[in-house]
C-alpha cells in the first residue's frame, strides 16, 4: 500500500488479494492472548487501512472466504475504507 501511495501517478491500478488492514490487527487475530503486550513487542505496523485513503487509482479486491491466515473481514474493511475515502 505504501508503494502504491507513493507512485500512483506511474501505475494504472492495484490488485489486493487477501491482504490485512494492519500488522496490529493481524496480531490480534492470530495471537489474541498477546493483546496486552502488543505495544511492547510490535515494531512494524503497516497501516494499510489508513494509507488506502490516499490511493486514488482503481483497486481490484480479491478475497478468499476460506483463507486460514488472513480473515476476509480485513479485505472487506480495506474496501470500505477505500470507498469512504472516495465519497468524503
Amino acid at each position: 500500500m505504501q508503494l502504491a501511495e507513493k507512485v500512483q501517478e506511474s501505475i494504472c491500478g492495484m490488485i489486493l488479494e487477501n491482504t490485512f488492514t494492519s500488522i496490529s490487527a493481524m496480531a490480534d487475530d492470530i495471537f489474541p492472548d498477546l493483546r496486552l503486550f502488543k505495544r511492547l513487542i510490535l515494531r512494524m505496523f503497516w497501516p494499510s487501512d489508513k494509507r488506502i485513503a490516499n490511493v486514488r487509482i482503481p483497486i481490484l479486491f480479491i478475497v478468499g472466504t476460506h483463507d486460514e491466515i488472513v480473515s476476509c473481514h480485513h479485505t472487506k474493511k480495506l474496501h470500505d475504507c477505500a470507498i469512504n475515502a472516495i465519497f468524503k
